[in-house]
Protein backbone atom coordinates (compact mmCIF):
# COMPACT_ATOMS: atom_id res chain seq x y z
CA UNK A 1 0.00 0.00 0.00
CA UNK A 2 1.51 3.31 -0.48
CA UNK A 3 1.90 5.64 2.04
CA UNK A 4 -1.18 7.71 1.36
CA UNK A 5 -3.53 5.00 0.66
CA UNK A 6 -2.05 3.95 4.74
CA UNK A 7 -2.73 6.80 6.04
CA UNK A 8 -6.35 6.84 5.06
CA UNK A 9 -7.06 3.46 5.91
CA UNK A 10 -5.80 4.25 10.06
CA UNK A 11 -7.96 7.28 10.02
CA UNK A 12 -10.53 5.20 8.88
CA UNK A 13 -10.07 2.32 11.23
CA UNK A 14 -9.39 4.86 14.04
CA UNK A 15 -13.00 6.82 13.39
CA UNK A 16 -14.68 3.97 13.37
CA UNK A 17 -12.84 2.55 16.20
CA UNK A 18 -13.77 5.50 18.55
CA UNK A 19 -17.37 5.35 17.02
CA UNK A 20 -18.05 2.22 18.64
CA UNK A 21 -16.34 2.61 21.92
CA UNK A 22 -18.36 5.83 22.58
CA UNK A 23 -21.43 3.86 21.84
CA UNK A 24 -20.34 1.26 24.43
CA UNK A 25 -19.22 4.13 26.76
CA UNK A 26 -22.75 5.11 26.95
CA UNK A 27 -24.55 2.18 27.49
CA UNK A 28 -21.79 1.04 30.32
CA UNK A 29 -22.22 4.59 31.62
CA UNK A 30 -26.00 4.24 31.58
CA UNK A 31 -25.75 0.39 33.01
CA UNK A 32 -23.49 1.80 36.10
CA UNK A 33 -25.95 4.78 36.98
CA UNK A 34 -26.31 4.83 40.63
CA UNK A 35 -23.23 2.57 41.35
CA UNK A 36 -21.68 5.50 43.32
CA UNK A 37 -17.76 5.92 43.43
CA UNK A 38 -16.99 2.71 41.95
CA UNK A 39 -18.87 4.00 38.71
CA UNK A 40 -15.89 6.39 37.89
CA UNK A 41 -13.31 3.48 38.80
CA UNK A 42 -14.95 0.95 36.61
CA UNK A 43 -15.09 3.53 33.50
CA UNK A 44 -11.32 4.48 33.60
CA UNK A 45 -10.31 1.08 34.05
CA UNK A 46 -12.29 0.91 30.51
CA UNK A 47 -10.79 3.09 28.89
CA UNK A 48 -7.45 2.07 29.70
CA UNK A 49 -8.11 -1.05 27.90
CA UNK A 50 -9.89 0.51 24.73
CA UNK A 51 -6.05 2.71 24.48
CA UNK A 52 -4.17 -0.50 24.87
CA UNK A 53 -4.43 -1.43 21.21
CA UNK A 54 -3.45 2.10 19.35
CA UNK A 55 -1.07 2.80 22.17
CA UNK A 56 0.75 -0.72 22.22
CA UNK A 57 0.71 -0.77 18.12
CA UNK A 58 2.19 3.27 18.09
CA UNK A 59 5.27 1.77 20.59
CA UNK A 60 5.87 -0.96 18.69
CA UNK A 61 6.28 0.95 14.99
CA UNK A 62 9.17 3.10 16.73
CA UNK A 63 10.46 -0.31 19.23
CA UNK A 64 9.93 -3.92 20.33
CA UNK A 65 10.29 -4.10 24.26
CA UNK A 66 7.86 -6.10 26.39
CA UNK A 67 5.92 -3.09 27.49
CA UNK A 68 4.45 -2.66 23.70
CA UNK A 69 3.74 -6.77 23.94
CA UNK A 70 1.92 -6.50 26.67
CA UNK A 71 -0.08 -3.45 25.22
CA UNK A 72 -0.57 -5.14 21.83
CA UNK A 73 -1.55 -8.43 23.56
CA UNK A 74 -3.92 -6.54 26.01
CA UNK A 75 -5.80 -4.85 23.17
CA UNK A 76 -5.92 -7.43 20.56
CA UNK A 77 -8.07 -9.17 23.42
CA UNK A 78 -10.32 -6.31 24.12
CA UNK A 79 -11.07 -5.95 20.02
CA UNK A 80 -13.36 -9.32 20.81
CA UNK A 81 -14.55 -7.59 24.13
CA UNK A 82 -14.88 -4.62 21.75
CA UNK A 83 -17.38 -7.00 19.17
CA UNK A 84 -18.96 -7.96 21.42
CA UNK A 85 -20.11 -5.56 24.18
CA UNK A 86 -21.43 -3.55 20.54
CA UNK A 87 -23.23 -6.03 18.94
CA UNK A 88 -24.92 -7.39 22.41
CA UNK A 89 -25.85 -3.58 23.42
CA UNK A 90 -27.21 -3.41 19.85
CA UNK A 91 -29.42 -6.78 20.36
CA UNK A 92 -30.67 -4.89 23.92
CA UNK A 93 -31.51 -1.82 22.19
CA UNK A 94 -33.49 -3.54 19.43
CA UNK A 95 -35.16 -6.02 22.26
CA UNK A 96 -36.31 -2.98 23.85
CA UNK A 97 -37.34 -1.03 20.84
CA UNK A 98 -39.78 -4.37 19.95
CA UNK A 99 -41.06 -4.69 23.74
CA UNK A 100 -41.81 -1.24 23.98
CA UNK A 101 -44.33 -1.71 20.15
CA UNK A 102 -46.08 -4.80 22.17
CA UNK A 103 -49.63 -3.33 23.42
CA UNK A 104 -49.24 -4.73 26.90
CA UNK A 105 -49.03 -2.14 29.05
CA UNK A 106 -46.72 -4.16 31.85
CA UNK A 107 -44.28 -5.09 29.00
CA UNK A 108 -44.21 -1.53 28.04
CA UNK A 109 -43.69 -0.80 31.68
CA UNK A 110 -40.51 -3.17 31.59
CA UNK A 111 -39.06 -1.80 28.42
CA UNK A 112 -39.37 2.00 29.90
CA UNK A 113 -38.00 1.04 33.28
CA UNK A 114 -35.36 2.74 34.57
CA UNK A 115 -33.64 -0.63 35.65
CA UNK A 116 -33.79 -1.53 31.88
CA UNK A 117 -30.17 -0.06 31.25
CA UNK A 118 -28.66 -1.63 34.48
CA UNK A 119 -30.09 -4.76 34.12
CA UNK A 120 -29.22 -5.30 30.30
CA UNK A 121 -25.88 -3.86 30.94
CA UNK A 122 -25.15 -6.36 33.52
CA UNK A 123 -26.27 -9.21 31.09
CA UNK A 124 -24.15 -8.08 28.33
CA UNK A 125 -21.17 -7.45 30.26
CA UNK A 126 -21.68 -11.14 32.13
CA UNK A 127 -22.14 -12.26 28.66
CA UNK A 128 -18.77 -11.02 27.06
CA UNK A 129 -16.41 -11.61 30.07
CA UNK A 130 -17.73 -15.35 29.88
CA UNK A 131 -18.00 -15.79 25.89
CA UNK A 132 -14.29 -13.85 25.96
CA UNK A 133 -12.83 -16.57 28.32
CA UNK A 134 -14.43 -19.70 26.55
CA UNK A 135 -13.17 -18.05 22.80
CA UNK A 136 -9.48 -17.72 24.42
CA UNK A 137 -9.83 -21.25 25.38
CA UNK A 138 -10.46 -21.97 22.57
CA UNK A 139 -8.08 -20.18 20.18
CA UNK A 140 -5.22 -21.44 21.96
CA UNK A 141 -6.55 -25.03 21.82
CA UNK A 142 -4.84 -26.82 18.49
CA UNK A 143 -6.86 -29.51 17.02
CA UNK A 144 -6.48 -32.04 14.08
CA UNK A 145 -9.45 -32.50 11.36
CA UNK A 146 -9.52 -35.44 9.92
CA UNK A 147 -9.99 -36.20 6.44
CA UNK A 148 -9.88 -38.99 4.57
CA UNK A 149 -9.92 -38.55 0.32
CA UNK A 150 -9.72 -41.22 -2.67
CA UNK A 151 -8.03 -40.16 -5.39
CA UNK A 152 -8.83 -41.85 -8.59
CA UNK A 153 -5.15 -41.95 -9.91
CA UNK A 154 -2.44 -44.61 -9.15
CA UNK A 155 1.11 -43.61 -8.27
CA UNK A 156 3.80 -46.50 -8.86
CA UNK A 157 5.14 -47.46 -4.91
CA UNK A 158 2.87 -45.01 -3.20
CA UNK A 159 -0.76 -46.44 -1.94
CA UNK A 160 -1.56 -43.10 -0.11
CA UNK A 161 -0.38 -39.47 1.19
CA UNK A 162 -0.20 -38.31 4.50
CA UNK A 163 -0.58 -34.76 4.50
CA UNK A 164 -0.48 -31.73 7.39
CA UNK A 165 -2.19 -28.63 5.76
CA UNK A 166 -2.47 -25.59 7.71
CA UNK A 167 -3.32 -22.03 7.19
CA UNK A 168 -3.41 -18.37 9.25
CA UNK A 169 -1.03 -19.19 11.83
CA UNK A 170 0.06 -15.20 11.77
CA UNK A 171 2.95 -15.73 14.02
CA UNK A 172 3.69 -12.04 15.44
CA UNK A 173 3.35 -10.27 18.72
CA UNK A 174 -0.03 -12.12 19.61
CA UNK A 175 0.79 -16.07 18.89
CA UNK A 176 4.61 -16.47 19.31
CA UNK A 177 6.73 -19.64 19.95
CA UNK A 178 4.77 -20.99 22.41
CA UNK A 179 1.66 -21.24 19.91
CA UNK A 180 4.18 -22.52 17.18
CA UNK A 181 4.96 -25.48 19.94
CA UNK A 182 1.34 -26.11 20.18
CA UNK A 183 1.02 -26.59 16.43
CA UNK A 184 3.77 -28.44 15.77
CA UNK A 185 2.63 -31.27 18.49
CA UNK A 186 -0.09 -31.74 16.17
CA UNK A 187 1.46 -32.14 12.89
CA UNK A 188 3.45 -34.78 14.84
CA UNK A 189 0.59 -36.64 15.75
CA UNK A 190 -0.42 -36.82 11.80
CA UNK A 191 3.36 -37.91 10.51
CA UNK A 192 3.32 -36.63 7.69
CA UNK A 193 4.56 -37.15 4.13
CA UNK A 194 4.37 -33.42 3.46
CA UNK A 195 3.77 -30.39 5.62
CA UNK A 196 1.35 -27.48 3.32
CA UNK A 197 1.32 -24.08 4.32
CA UNK A 198 -1.53 -22.28 2.89
CA UNK A 199 -0.32 -18.45 3.52
CA UNK A 200 -0.88 -16.01 6.32
CA UNK A 201 2.05 -17.29 8.20
CA UNK A 202 3.01 -14.10 9.46
CA UNK A 203 1.02 -11.63 11.01
CA UNK A 204 2.74 -8.27 10.64
CA UNK A 205 6.62 -7.92 9.69
CA UNK A 206 9.04 -10.64 10.71
CA UNK A 207 10.77 -8.68 14.12
CA UNK A 208 8.90 -11.15 16.69
CA UNK A 209 9.10 -14.38 14.49
CA UNK A 210 12.97 -13.26 14.24
CA UNK A 211 12.62 -12.99 18.20
CA UNK A 212 11.09 -16.00 18.80
CA UNK A 213 13.19 -18.11 16.41
CA UNK A 214 9.86 -19.39 14.52
CA UNK A 215 12.29 -20.64 11.75
CA UNK A 216 13.78 -23.09 14.05
CA UNK A 217 10.48 -24.64 14.88
CA UNK A 218 9.58 -25.09 11.28
CA UNK A 219 12.85 -26.22 10.45
CA UNK A 220 12.31 -29.22 12.98
CA UNK A 221 8.82 -30.34 11.63
CA UNK A 222 9.00 -33.85 10.47
CA UNK A 223 8.00 -34.18 7.25
CA UNK A 224 9.18 -37.01 5.08
CA UNK A 225 8.82 -35.26 1.33
CA UNK A 226 9.18 -31.60 2.27
CA UNK A 227 7.33 -29.04 3.53
CA UNK A 228 5.86 -26.33 1.24
CA UNK A 229 4.18 -23.09 1.45
CA UNK A 230 2.69 -20.33 -0.82
CA UNK A 231 2.09 -16.50 0.60
CA UNK A 232 -1.49 -15.01 2.07
CA UNK A 233 -2.73 -11.35 1.93
CA UNK A 234 -0.95 -10.30 5.20
CA UNK A 235 2.70 -10.89 3.99
CA UNK A 236 1.93 -8.38 1.37
CA UNK A 237 0.55 -5.81 3.73
CA UNK A 238 4.41 -5.92 4.55
CA UNK A 239 7.95 -7.68 2.50
CA UNK A 240 6.55 -10.23 0.73
CA UNK A 241 10.38 -10.86 -0.23
CA UNK A 242 11.61 -10.94 3.43
CA UNK A 243 9.02 -13.62 4.27
CA UNK A 244 9.92 -15.48 1.02
CA UNK A 245 13.75 -14.97 2.17
CA UNK A 246 12.93 -16.54 6.18
CA UNK A 247 10.71 -19.41 5.54
CA UNK A 248 13.34 -21.09 2.74
CA UNK A 249 16.28 -19.98 5.42
CA UNK A 250 13.69 -22.86 7.57
CA UNK A 251 13.81 -25.28 4.68
CA UNK A 252 10.62 -24.24 3.46
CA UNK A 253 9.72 -24.51 -0.15
CA UNK A 254 7.78 -21.24 -1.12
CA UNK A 255 5.89 -21.55 -4.45
CA UNK A 256 4.80 -18.34 -5.97
CA UNK A 257 2.78 -19.52 -9.20
CA UNK A 258 5.16 -22.16 -9.44
CA UNK A 259 5.24 -26.13 -9.33
CA UNK A 260 7.17 -28.47 -7.04
CA UNK A 261 6.87 -32.32 -7.96
CA UNK A 262 7.07 -35.55 -4.74
CA UNK A 263 7.39 -38.74 -5.54
CA UNK A 264 7.45 -38.37 -9.34
CA UNK A 265 3.50 -37.73 -10.37
CA UNK A 266 2.62 -36.00 -7.58
CA UNK A 267 2.64 -31.54 -8.23
CA UNK A 268 1.97 -29.35 -5.64
CA UNK A 269 0.87 -26.57 -7.31
CA UNK A 270 1.52 -22.72 -5.09
CA UNK A 271 -0.50 -19.25 -6.56
CA UNK A 272 0.43 -15.92 -5.64
CA UNK A 273 -2.07 -14.47 -3.53
CA UNK A 274 -4.82 -12.27 -4.83
CA UNK A 275 -2.99 -9.11 -2.84
CA UNK A 276 0.06 -9.84 -5.26
CA UNK A 277 -1.27 -8.23 -8.30
CA UNK A 278 -0.81 -10.07 -11.19
CA UNK A 279 -0.86 -13.96 -11.01
CA UNK A 280 -0.93 -16.31 -13.44
CA UNK A 281 -4.61 -18.27 -13.82
CA UNK A 282 -4.95 -22.17 -12.59
CA UNK A 283 -4.83 -22.76 -16.36
CA UNK A 284 -1.80 -21.71 -17.10
CA UNK A 285 -0.05 -23.28 -14.17
CA UNK A 286 -1.19 -26.76 -15.29
CA UNK A 287 -1.08 -26.53 -18.85
CA UNK A 288 2.17 -28.49 -18.82
CA UNK A 289 1.22 -31.33 -16.58
CA UNK A 290 -0.30 -34.26 -17.90
CA UNK A 291 -4.11 -36.15 -17.01
CA UNK A 292 -2.37 -38.88 -14.74
CA UNK A 293 -0.31 -36.04 -12.57
CA UNK A 294 -1.85 -35.78 -8.98
CA UNK A 295 -2.45 -31.94 -8.94
CA UNK A 296 -2.80 -30.56 -5.32
CA UNK A 297 -3.36 -26.42 -5.36
CA UNK A 298 -2.15 -24.18 -2.86
CA UNK A 299 -4.56 -21.08 -3.00
CA UNK A 300 -4.70 -18.54 -0.13
CA UNK A 301 -8.48 -17.23 -0.45
CA UNK A 302 -11.11 -19.77 -1.79
CA UNK A 303 -12.32 -17.73 -4.75
CA UNK A 304 -13.97 -19.23 -8.09
CA UNK A 305 -13.61 -22.52 -7.37
CA UNK A 306 -14.35 -23.49 -10.18
CA UNK A 307 -11.49 -22.99 -11.69
CA UNK A 308 -10.18 -25.92 -9.88
CA UNK A 309 -12.48 -27.93 -11.06
CA UNK A 310 -12.39 -27.08 -14.96
CA UNK A 311 -8.09 -27.15 -14.61
CA UNK A 312 -8.46 -30.84 -13.51
CA UNK A 313 -7.02 -30.18 -10.19
CA UNK A 314 -7.54 -32.71 -7.92
CA UNK A 315 -7.92 -31.82 -4.15
CA UNK A 316 -7.43 -27.71 -3.35
CA UNK A 317 -6.37 -26.48 -0.14
CA UNK A 318 -7.68 -22.86 1.32
CA UNK A 319 -7.33 -20.79 4.30
CA UNK A 320 -7.96 -16.99 4.57
CA UNK A 321 -11.33 -17.06 5.74
CA UNK A 322 -10.96 -17.67 9.82
CA UNK A 323 -14.34 -19.27 9.17
CA UNK A 324 -15.15 -15.64 11.03
CA UNK A 325 -13.42 -16.38 14.17
CA UNK A 326 -15.96 -14.32 16.13
CA UNK A 327 -19.74 -15.11 16.31
CA UNK A 328 -21.68 -13.93 14.00
CA UNK A 329 -19.08 -13.32 11.40
CA UNK A 330 -18.93 -16.89 10.51
CA UNK A 331 -22.64 -16.30 9.13
CA UNK A 332 -20.97 -13.18 6.45
CA UNK A 333 -18.03 -15.54 5.61
CA UNK A 334 -21.02 -18.01 4.66
CA UNK A 335 -22.37 -15.40 2.35
CA UNK A 336 -18.97 -14.26 0.84
CA UNK A 337 -17.71 -17.54 -0.08
CA UNK A 338 -19.29 -20.49 -1.93
CA UNK A 339 -17.19 -22.77 0.84
CA UNK A 340 -15.82 -20.59 3.99
CA UNK A 341 -15.20 -23.64 5.67
CA UNK A 342 -14.86 -27.83 5.92
CA UNK A 343 -15.35 -30.11 2.87
CA UNK A 344 -17.01 -29.60 -0.87
CA UNK A 345 -16.54 -31.60 -3.91
CA UNK A 346 -16.52 -30.09 -7.13
CA UNK A 347 -17.14 -33.16 -9.80
CA UNK A 348 -14.00 -35.00 -9.05
CA UNK A 349 -11.82 -31.95 -7.20
CA UNK A 350 -11.39 -32.16 -3.58
CA UNK A 351 -11.83 -28.39 -1.61
CA UNK A 352 -10.73 -28.15 1.87
CA UNK A 353 -11.11 -25.20 3.41
CA UNK A 354 -9.85 -24.51 6.71
CA UNK A 355 -10.64 -22.25 9.74
CA UNK A 356 -7.04 -21.18 10.96
CA UNK A 357 -4.38 -22.62 12.52
CA UNK A 358 -4.28 -19.29 14.38
CA UNK A 359 -6.11 -16.22 14.83
CA UNK A 360 -6.00 -12.38 13.76
CA UNK A 361 -6.18 -9.69 16.03
CA UNK A 362 -7.64 -11.24 19.05
CA UNK A 363 -6.20 -14.19 20.53
CA UNK A 364 -10.09 -15.59 20.53
CA UNK A 365 -12.35 -17.54 18.79
CA UNK A 366 -15.81 -17.73 19.46
CA UNK A 367 -16.85 -19.61 15.71
CA UNK A 368 -14.88 -22.68 14.43
CA UNK A 369 -11.82 -24.13 16.23
CA UNK A 370 -8.01 -23.69 16.03
CA UNK A 371 -6.88 -26.33 13.39
CA UNK A 372 -4.68 -28.41 11.26
CA UNK A 373 -5.86 -30.09 9.25
CA UNK A 374 -4.74 -33.91 8.57
CA UNK A 375 -5.69 -35.25 4.99
CA UNK A 376 -5.11 -39.16 4.13
CA UNK A 377 -5.27 -39.25 0.25
CA UNK A 378 -5.59 -42.69 -1.72
CA UNK A 379 -4.39 -43.27 -4.49
CA UNK A 380 -6.64 -46.09 -6.44
CA UNK A 381 -6.81 -47.28 -9.96
CA UNK A 382 -9.37 -45.18 -12.32
CA UNK A 383 -12.13 -47.32 -13.52
CA UNK A 384 -12.15 -48.27 -16.60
Amino acid sequence: MKPSQIIIFLSLVLILYSAINLFIFLRLRQGLSGSGVIRPILMWIWFAWVLTFPVGRFLESATHNGLSRILVVAGSVYLAVMASLFLLFLVSDLIQLILKLIPEASVRSAASSAKWPVVSASVVVAVTLLSTLAGAWNAGTVTVRNLDLQIPKAVEGMKDLRIAALSDTHFGTVLGRRHMDKVAARIREIDPDIILFCGDIFDEDLTEATEQNIAEAIKALPSRHGTFAVLGNHEHFHNPRKAVEYLRSAGVVVLEDSIATVSDRIRIIGRKDRQAGFRKTVGDLVQTLQPEDIRILLDHQPFHLEEAEKNGIDLQFSGHTHYGQLFPFNFITDLVYELSYGYLRKGNTHIVVSSGAGTWGPPVRTAGRTEVVGIRVRFIEPSP
